[in-house]
């Protein structure tokens, strides 16, 4: 019991500070609606926290994505078939926007391959990238982004490569 409080005592800074560091995103991408950022803290909390006990981690990391994907205001014009990351890496440096999208796609599925496993498991993973960005297409929280698949796919691929390398 002593052992499992500790390892949550030491989470807590890791949570405070990701709640600084997501109000800042939602803050700054202001997509979002109010509490979003609390929404956000509380999954990654319940994530990190009982990573030992995967199906509860998953559930709470993929209710985390629906969040930050579909828990915001919608938009009109959601198709983007252009692939500009060329120029959003020349932006990047110095525009902040740009930067926390590009670092947001690459971080936001990039745990997928530490909770799918198996023969099919990066199809899986991408097939569900593939149909989050449709869905956020037909409901409008969203844009249909080749450069999100794009990035998502880089980040996934990316952790694909650290589960492969650390295990567990």
């Amino acid at each position: 019991m002593r052992e499992v409080l500790k390892k949550h005592l030491i989470l807590l800074p890791v949570i405070v500070f990701f709640y600084f560091a997501i109000t800042e995103v939602t803050e700054a991408l202001a997509i979002f609606y109010p509490g979003t950022n609390w929404l956000l803290t509380a999954l990654f909390g319940l994530a990190v926290m009982s990573a030992e006990q995967r199906r509860i981690s998953f559930l709470c990391y993929f209710l985390f994505i629906l969040s930050f994907l579909f828990y915001r205001r919608p938009v009109e014009n959601n198709l983007n078939l252009k692939f500009y990351l060329w120029e959003w890496l020349k932006l990047a440096p110095t525009n902040r926007i740009v930067f926390l999208n590009i670092f947001g796609n690459l971080l936001l599925f990039a745990p997928l391959p530490f909770y799918i496993r198996g023969k099919y498991s990066l199809l899986i993973i991408f097939s569900l990238v593939l149909v989050m960005e449709a869905m956020q297409f037909v409901t409008k929280r969203g844009v249909f982004d080749v450069v999100d698949i794009f990035l998502n796919v880089v980040g996934i691929s990316l952790g694909y490569i650290l589960r492969r390398s650390y295990g567990k």
